[in-house]
């Protein structure tokens, strides 16, 4: 019998890193109306002056990205991917990255594959590791989320999540 985990699931903010770790680029270093970046003091405050964060304008299909006083979704229910046959059969194992915006009630929508376990797969390995990028694709669509806030209101924030399929 052949046994399988799927760990590894990592949320990502789009283009601001690692959640729980790192820091993002507004944390990295705050800026002012001006762009000039000032050193912060805990209290927000550089010297005698306030730093005055950016506002973040969602993009063009309304979706904010976290950063400049948007928190950043927290997972509270995340779905196993199943192996699929031929991937299983093909001990195929690897990462594949998924883009989705989660809206404004913690549910996950337009979930695309922006990394395959496909990429540099032999030809006749390919069908199977497209199998396992669908797998992903199935449960991260049962996800829910606590969904990110500005300003004391949820709203609708892309983010992404690393699946990580291996073989035991």
């Amino acid at each position: 019998m052949v046994r399988f985990l799927c760990v590894g699931l990592a949320l990502m903010v789009a283009g601001a890193g690692w959640i729980g770790g790192q820091e993002t680029p507004a944390q990295a270093s705050p800026q002012t109306q001006a762009g000039k970046t000032e050193e912060a003091t805990p209290a927000g405050k550089t010297g005698s002056r306030e730093v005055r964060a950016r506002r973040p304008n969602p993009d063009l299909a309304g979706r904010y990205h976290v950063g400049d006083g948007v928190s950043a979704p927290t997972v509270i229910f995340s779905a196993e991917p199943e192996f699929s046959e031929k991937a299983r059969k093909a001990k195929l194992r690897g990462d594949c990255a998924l883009s989705l915006t989660v809206d404004v009630d913690g549910f996950p929508k337009n979930v695309t594959v922006v990394r395959s376990i496909a990429e540099g797969q032999p030809e006749k390995r390919r069908l199977a590791a497209i199998s396992l990028d669908e797998k992903a694709i199935e449960a991260v669509k049962q996800y829910r989320f606590k969904p990110a806030m500005l300003d004391g209101r949820p709203v609708p924030v892309e983010v992404q999540i690393n699946v990580n399929f291996q073989i035991f």
